[in-house]
This record gives structure tokens, sequence and C-alpha cells, in this order.
């Protein structure tokens, strides 16, 4: 009986707290090393060039310890998955030898299961374990007729024998279909259980190791095309049948067995058919089972004279093994066999994990330790379960003795995991603003995606960042919300906080209360419909049940009150409210993030998209785009058309920029360099900003010259910092990757200087200065990027205080607000400190630098510069 495994993207997995890609169900049978290599060929590519729709078919062997197994594969596309990315399933079918034997001996090979299974193109349940009854028996599969498949693309039906000829072949199709049918005929004429020895593949994909594969097929417009053609393999190229070698007929079956109306049908042997029916065509492929054979009659003395010698030997060895030194005392060998075990192990453990880092992987490979390939495994055992409940300090063992790499992994870790324990206690969270709950859960988001994004690269496959602050944020505002009293501040606002924090459905009466919040003044029946369904509403608190019940009286009474009597008009209408000023988003006034993202050699444009953070993204936020440089005045508005999340033009517009989970997923010109402004629905307060710049758009600006761009320097002792408007500016700019900003003077170019952020403003450094080493440098790096991000949270914990200080709140709810700020700002400027002393004490100050002359700059992050700024010396 065959078993089978599911590897699709699911947000749970058969192995307890993983998420993403992987298996999501199989039978007990597969072992987990089993199990982690059909995974490896369960990868289903996204290139220009191969549809989407391809349907990839092929039969592997595959050996897992000591066994071989027939793996029989079907891998689809399978729309999104449930993060909004592209998915794809992978369906395996696995037999051992025993079944693969009973299989060839009913005369059936592996294109007959392909073509019978019936395959699942989609997974919706929970993972699981298949059960007994779903195994499945291979012989209960039939034989398919031939289809004709060469002489109908060849125009000669002998061409089916020219792969089984050639052993290792390619096949060039005219089109993406069509190479299972090819494949039954070319084993057909193998026959036997020699056909099953042949792995093929229907589509090539990038990830495919070609020596694993006997046959594959791709089509002649593919992109793979090089790769294949570059292996030691015959191309047989199929859109041009006039380029393919005759095959070499043998005389018995050249005169009738290929003629222009004859169809292929397998050659199996059978106790009726002669031997050389079986045999021919000779095939260069061994037989991977062993095939019975009669047994001639023998003379009995050859068997009596080995049995004498056996016997002779074995007394000798009796005697004479005990005098000589023991094998196990030969430490090469020993070395040697253990030295195998562990790079085995090394390797499992990698698979198993998913691990990126290939120096640390080779290096214990080499040394071939036992005891520190377990320090490993234990760390790595540690991490596993610490990444599955990050609120629970473990302690992970480190190495005695590892690579850097490995380190780095680590400690990355552990910062993202304070960090995350430090924002879940924020005392912020209970709050009764919520504004201020929800730019500081902006903040605490955008410094933990920074910590995150430094341990992913450790990780071939990219792992989710665990929702733990959000979900934490978004309990906590419930259970303010649940009090009886009303809470303060405007619906939308603790809607928009509501959006920003939730991991999933929303409560039934949050989305009544996003439905009442905008009723129009005058009820229609449909209105009151809805303020009654509200008010009964059993999982609603009070204040809500209260508020919708007052609507609906008040909405009763108007309908039954008789038509007023018609009044004279006021003399003077009161004046009416003044809108709020829409928030700039140009020139040094502007407070918002501004999110630029850079498309490097080392870092592809998907990379550096999912470097960013997660977004403050609103259901009816506004979308403003256009190219890079623009002014926001000239960029054009785009409407949320089509699926959530996706924005557009119009709806002919084929371009789209698409949000999925708070992230940017897609561009909408992936060679133009694009400027867009999020604001939120009333268009007065801006969100945030992108500027993506692809390696293949034209060098241009990311804002356009204006005259608000000044900044002015100032000394400081040895310091030279830059003003608090200017400063404030560059400090709402991230960098996807976390580089440096810097100033080089446009007529000077060796007037360099770096900016580096210094808290309330920002540091004017000369490159010129002497660089410290390559450790020291990368120390300082590390430093500046988490002083960065914690002047970032004490930046926005700044802003919390200025607007609790203007608020209308009550003394005692000020004061309490108050003293749990200044609580968060302690904690975060005691760490602050002694970042800045580490980082005084890695490098110290360069004193021979003072000033920044005036004139005008460019504002760069590495080669791309970002726009002209001018600089006035201060006094």
């Amino acid at each position: 009986m065959a078993s089978q495994l599911i590897y699709t993207s699911a947000p749970r997995l058969i192995e307890a707290g993983r998420t993403g890609f992987g298996t999501v169900a199989r039978h007990r049978a597969v072992s987990g090393l089993l199990m982690a290599a059909v995974e490896r060929v369960s990868q289903f590519a996204r290139l220009s060039g191969l549809s989407a729709r391809r349907v990839v078919l092929s039969h592997r062997i595959i050996n897992a310890g000591a066994a071989s197994y027939h793996v029989f594969s079907c891998i689809r596309d399978a729309g999104s998955d449930y993060t909004g990315r592209t998915n794809h399933l992978a369906h395996h079918l696995i037999a051992d030898a025993r079944e693969a034997r009973a299989a060839a001996e009913a005369g059936l090979t592996p294109v007959d299961i392909l073509r019978q299974m019936r395959w699942r193109t989609a997974w919706s349940d929970a993972p699981r374990f298949f059960e007994p009854d779903e195994e499945v028996p291979l012989t209960s599969f039939r034989r398919s007729p031939a289809t004709g498949a060469w002489q109908n693309l060849t125009k000669d039906a002998s061409n089916a024998l020219l792969p089984a000829q050639a052993q290792r072949c390619c096949l060039l199709l005219p089109g993406e279909d069509g190479a299972l049918d090819l494949y039954q005929e070319s084993l057909a004429t193998i026959g036997g259980t020699a056909a099953w020895l042949v792995t093929f593949t229907t589509h090539l994909e990038p990830t495919d190791d070609l020596a694993e594969l006997r046959w594959v097929a791709l089509s002649s417009a593919s992109p793979l095309r090089q790769q294949a053609e570059g292996a030691v393999r015959t191309t047989f190229d199929l859109t041009d049948p006039q380029s393919l070698p005759a095959p070499k007929l043998s005389e018995a079956r050249a005169s009738t067995a290929f003629s222009a109306a004859s169809t292929l049908r397998p050659v199996m042997a059978s106790a009726a058919a002669p031997a050389s029916a079986t045999a021919a065509p000779a095939s260069p492929l061994p037989p991977i089972f062993a095939e019975p054979k009669a047994r001639p009659s023998r003379s009995p003395w050859p068997f009596v004279v080995t049995a004498v010698l056996i016997a002779a030997a074995g007394i000798a060895a009796f005697i004479l093994v005990p005098q000589l030194p023991s094998l196990s005392s030969s430490p090469s060998g020993a070395q040697g066999g253990d030295a195998v075990s562990v790079a085995r192990s090394v390797d499992e453990l990698w698979q198993k994990h998913r691990l990126n880092l290939s120096v640390t992987r080779n290096w214990l490979k080499a040394e071939g330790s036992a005891a520190l390939l377990d320090s490993h495994t234990k760390a790595l055992q540690q991490l596993t379960i610490a990444i599955r409940e990050p609120l629970r300090m473990l302690d992970i063992p480190r190495p005695e003795n590892t690579q850097d790499e490995f380190m780095d992994m680590l400690q990355n870790f552990t910062s993202w995991q304070r960090e995350l324990q430090r924002a879940v206690r924020d005392s912020a969270w209970s709050g009764r603003q919520p504004l201020e709950i929800l730019h500081a859960a902006q903040a605490a988001s955008v410094a933990l995606d920074q910590h995150w994004q430094k341990l992913t690269p450790a990780f071939a496959m990219r792992p989710e960042q665990p929702d733990v602050l959000r979900r934490e944020i978004h309990e906590q505002v419930l259970r303010t919300l649940a009090h009886p009293a009303a809470p303060e501040g405007e619906a939308h606002d603790w809607l928009e906080l509501i959006d920003f924090t939730r991991t999933g459905e929303n409560a039934a009466w949050v989305e009544h209360w996003r439905a009442v919040s905008k009723l129009p003044a005058a009820l229609v029946q449909s209105d009151r419909d809805l303020l009654e369904r509200a008010t009964k509403s059993a999982d609603a608190p009070v204040w809500f049940r209260q508020l919708t019940q007052k609507q609906l009286d008040a909405a009763l009474a108007a309908a039954k009150a008789p038509a007023p009597a018609p009044v004279m008009p006021a003399a003077e209408p009161a004046p009416a409210k003044p809108e709020e000023p829409a928030q700039p988003a140009d020139g040094l006034a502007s407070t918002h993030i501004r999110y630029i993202v850079i498309e490097t050699p080392s870092m592809p444009l998907a990379k550096a998209l999912d470097a960013l953070p997660t977004l403050p993204i609103l259901p009816d936020m506004q979308i403003h785009i256009g190219p890079a440089g623009s002014a926001e005045s000239e960029l054009v508005r785009w409407k949320q058309l089509g699926a959530p999340g996706v924005f557009r033009k119009s709806f002919n517009d084929s371009s789209t920029l698409e949000f999925r989970q708070f992230r940017l997923s897609k561009l909408p010109d992936e060679t133009t360099a694009t400027r867009f402004i999020a604001r939120d629905g009333r268009g007065v307060r801006v969100l945030f900003e992108v500027i993506a710049f692809p390696m293949a758009s034209p060098l241009v600006d990311a804002w356009p010259s204006s005259p608000e761009l000044t900044f002015r320097d100032r000394r400081e002792g040895t310091r030279t910092l830059l003003d608090e408007a200017s400063s404030r500016w560059l400090q709402r700019i991230i960098i996807a990757g976390g580089a440096p900003l810097r100033i080089q003077h446009v007529e000077d170019p060796t007037r360099r200087f770096q900016l580096r952020d210094d808290g309330r403003n920002v540091a004017v450094e000369s490159e010129a200065a002497t660089a410290p080493n390559g450790a020291v440098n990368t120390k300082l790096v590390e430093l500046d990027r988490e002083i960065e991000s914690l002047r970032q949270g004490i930046r926005i914990d700044d802003q919390r205080r200025a607007m609790i200080d203007s608020g209308n709140l009550a003394k005692q709810q000020k004061e309490d607000s108050l003293r749990r700020l200044d609580d968060s700002l302690t904690a975060r400027q005691q760490r602050l400190l002694q970042l800045e002393e580490d980082r005084k004490a890695a490098a110290p100050e360069d004193t021979s630098f003072l000033g920044v002359p005036a004139g005008i700059y460019s504002l760069s992050v590495g080669r791309r510069r970002l726009c002209e700024i001018k600089i006035l010396s201060g006094p």
C-alpha cells in the first residue's frame, strides 16, 4: 500500500509550532527523514515564462536512510494562502519497493499511476495524519491505452525508442503539455520492471536536481532551457522532427512493430511469451527488481567442494582471529565512520530547521564532532520552542564553539524576544486615548519588525513573525472598551486601532459599531433595523447598547412625530464648524514616516518589500501615487477597486498597487521609481509614504527640490548637529535594510558626511575620519540600529506627551497618563544611555571634525540620491 503526503502553505502544519509552507497531512508510515526529502521536491517556481496554470507530474526514486521509495508527485498552483500570498499544493504518493514490484508485475508503468491517481487541488482542512484506509494500492490502477503521441507529434511512432536508447534526455516540446503521453509510449518500449527505474518530470523546475531525473521535458520557449541543455544529456527537439536521430530498430521489429498505422503496446514478460520478446528492444537501463529465472540442473560436486572450503576457512578464523589486532581499535576507521554519520546528521538538522547558515554547516562537517553537533542541536531545539512561545524567557544554550553567523542568529532572536516582552508589558495599551495607543502600537511594530529582519536571513524560507504583540494590544483594547462607561475619543479612532491590531475576525458588536458610526442624520427603516440588532448584541458592552438604544428611541420618536410647522429661518445661521486642515506631505513641516525601498543586486525588489515593516493600513484609506520626484500635488489618487487592498486608477487599468496582511505586496511597475502617499479616509492625516527604486528605473530623486529643504547646523561642544526641524524630518525616514543616510557636497565631492540619529537631533560625522576595523564597524552598525529604534520610540512618546498636555483630559486622568508615559520613557532612556556608552567605548568621537560648510548637498542612501538640500552654517 502506498502512503500519501500533502505539502502547501497553511497557518498550522503537522509539525507543531510551524507555519507557512510545509506538510499539512501524511501517513504515519512516512518518517521524518522521508518527509524532509519529499518536501525538498515540492517546490513550484514563479518565473516569467513559466505558466502558473501548469501541472507538474513526476516520478522519482528517493533514498531515505537504508530504504528507497518511488515518489509520484502532482504539483500545481493553489491560488492564495492564508496571508494572501501566492500558494501551491504538492500531493505525493509514496510506495516502497515491494508495492512498486507488485505494480510492475501487474503490467503497470509509473505513467499509469500519475494519470489515474485522484490528485488534490486544494487543502482547507486542519493538519492531520491520514487514516490506514486512505492508503492507495498501486495494483488498483489499470493499464492506460496508448495515444499515438509520438506518431502525432513527429510523424514516426518509432521515435518512442529514442528516450530509452539515450538513457538521460531532454524533450523540447512545442507547448507545455503532452509530455506524459510521450513518456507512456517510451516506457512501453522498455517494458517490465526496468520501466520503473526511469525517473522523469513533465515540467522542469529551477530547484530540480537534474542528477535525480533521467527524462525531463519543457517547452522550447521555457526560461529553463539553458539549464536543461547545459547538463550532460541528449536533447530531442520535438518542434523540429527532422532533427531527430533515427532510432536503432532490431531486425525482428523493424518490419512490423513500428508501421505508420500501428500503435505502441507495452511489452510485458509472461509465462507464455518468449524471453526474446521481453528483452527486445535492448534497454540500457538495468532492472530495478530481480526477475525470476529458471534454474538449470547442475552437478552437486561444486557445492560439496564449496562447503568444505567454507568449513576450513571457519576453523582457521576460529584459531587465528583472536591473535590479530582488533579491527575496532583502528582509529582511522572509527573516525571515518563517525565523520560520515556526523555529516549526514548535520544535513538532516539543517534541512529540518531550514537553516541558511552554510558556513556553520560546512564547519560542523569538517570538524566531525558528535559533541559539537549535539550542542548545536540542543540550541536549535530551544530556539524552536522559544519562537513558538516567545513570552517564555527560555535559556537557549550557546555552543561552546561555533561560527559567528550561528551566534548572530541566537543573539538576534534574543534581542527580538526582549523587545517583544518589553513591548507587551508597555502600560500604554491600557490607556483611554485611541490615537495615543495607535501611535505607540505603530512605533512598537516598527521596532519589532526591525529586530525580526535581522533574524530572518538565517533561514532559507523567511519565517512569519508571531503576532503576539498585536494580539496582546487587541485584547487589552477590547478589555478597555468592555468597561461600563463610554470610552473617550472618536469612534473612527477606536475602530482604526482595532483594525490595526486585530489578527482574526472582529467581534460582531465591533462591526455593528462601525456601521452605526456611519449612519446619516435622517434614518430610514433599514437604519432603524440596524440599530435594533446592535441594541440586542449579547457580546456588546453596556455603554454601546445604551448608545444604540438612545439612537433607536430618537429615530422611532422622530418617525412618529407629526411634520413640524414651517418656521421662519434664523436671521443669522450658526457658523459652520471649520474643517480640519490636511496635514502636509512635503517639506520639513510633514511628520509622517517615509519608507525608502531600494533594489540592489544583493537585495531583489521582492526581498526589499518583505523587509518593510507592517504598515498602518486602514480599510478606507486614500492612495495618491505617481513617479518618484513628484510633489504631492502632482500625484494621482487611486481607488480601491476589486479585491480589498487592491488599488488602481480605474477598473480597466491592469496596473495595481496591492497590500496584504498590512504589508506592501505589489508595485504597479517594477521598472519605474514610484512614490505614493497614504492618507486616512477623510484625506486629513498622512498615514505613511513609500518610495521604491527598482534597479531598472532611471536615476531620479525621491522628492522634488524645494526651498523648504533648508537645514541649519549648530555646534555643541565637539559635536555638529542639525537643527530640530531638519532632524525631525530626517528621523522619519526609514530605509528598508537599515542603510545609513549620507550627504555630499554637490560641487566638492570630497566633502562627504554621515548622518547619525543622536536622539532629539541628527549628528553629522565626517567620513574622512579613520574607519574602524571590520569587527568594530559591525558592532557599531548593530548598536546604531538599536539606538535608532529606541530613539524612534522615545520620539513617539514625546509626541504622545504633547498630545496629553494639550488635551482636555480630567486632572486625575492626565496625571495617570503622564505617569505611565514617564515610566515607559524612563525604561527606554536607561537602555539608550547604556547603548550610547557602549558605542562611545567602541568608537571614541573624532574631535578633529567641527562644522559643516554651507552649500548645496545631495542627501543619499549608498549611491542612490534622494533629494537636494541646502545647509546654512549656524553661529
